[in-house]
């Protein structure tokens, strides 16, 4: 598990944002249940802690 903060949240992705440099692989599930997030998603792109996820479910 690594934890983040979720930016941007909406239907299609969000922005995460990793408190040092994450490297999760490139798929990987999403859960967060004060924001009723419990997906599989995909990254999108990195800007060093950040990141851009889609969702594919």
């Amino acid at each position: 598990m690594v934890e983040c903060l979720i930016w941007n949240h909406n239907e299609h992705g969000a922005l995460l944002e990793f408190p040092h440099e994450a490297s999760p692989d490139e798929a990987f599930h999403l859960h967060c249940p004060e924001l009723a997030i419990d997906t599989p998603c995909r990254v999108i792109w990195r800007d060093g802690r950040e990141w851009g996820v889609a969702y594919t479910a």
